[in-house]
């Protein structure tokens, strides 16, 4: 769908590049006998455009069914897994210990000064 949406969107800028081509190299350019090529490159160009906008409602519609889909797979995935394995416990994050290379650093000092007191 997007490779059509981009496709469908080098027509409207190759009739620019057509109506550029006519007025700025040739004289005379509407009356010269160019009229049906330069109805042509207008109607091609607002069809265009008319369908470029079409697919991008297509897109807007596709996108928010698929984020929904994605939403319902990752509920039907997680409770899965809750039956199977049951809830997870998780401890919050405020107390969980420290990890990491960078645990300890630093945390003599505030646990000094709670223990201190005033």
């Amino acid at each position: 769908m997007k490779r059509v949406a981009s496709i469908t969107a080098l027509i409207p800028l190759l009739a620019i590049a057509g109506f550029a081509y006519g007025t700025l190299l040739q004289e005379n350019f509407p009356y010269n006998g160019s009229e049906l090529v330069f109805t042509v490159v207008a109607v091609l160009g607002l069809a265009s455009l008319i369908c470029l906008a079409a697919f991008a409602g297509l897109l807007t519609i596709y996108r928010k069914k698929l984020n929904r889909l994605r939403h319902d797979g990752r509920q039907l995935v997680t409770s899965l897994l809750e039956s199977r394995l049951g809830k997870p416990h998780i401890a919050p994050l405020a107390s969980r210990p420290p990890t990491g290379p960078a645990a300890g650093v630093g945390t003599h000092r505030l646990r000094d000064a709670v223990t201190s007191g005033p």
